[in-house]
């Protein structure tokens, strides 16, 4: 019976997660100028802009908590894991 409402309260948990998810919409310098990230770029949800490795880093030193997640269907993702 644990097991069973354990399971549930993750289902339940996750299935939520869901609601919290957000579109990203980069934001453009100049009136018409097509918006795009390269492989490898880092984007700041907070700024709107692109920002270098050691910026995030110095970012994340600071939050309080962190939500972290990925996106599983691109294979340059998966080589910077590595």
């Amino acid at each position: 019976m644990r097991k069973f409402i354990l399971i549930s309260m993750i289902t339940l948990a996750s299935v939520s997660l869901g609601a919290c998810r957000q579109n990203v919409t980069i934001k453009q310098d100049a009136p018409g100028q097509k918006a795009f990230l390269t492989d490898g770029q880092i984007y700041d949800l907070h700024s709107g802009k692109i920002i270098s490795s050691s910026e995030l880093l110095a970012d994340l030193a600071t939050a309080q908590h962190l939500i972290i997640g990925e996106k599983h269907d691109n294979a340059e993702h998966h080589q910077i894991e590595l």
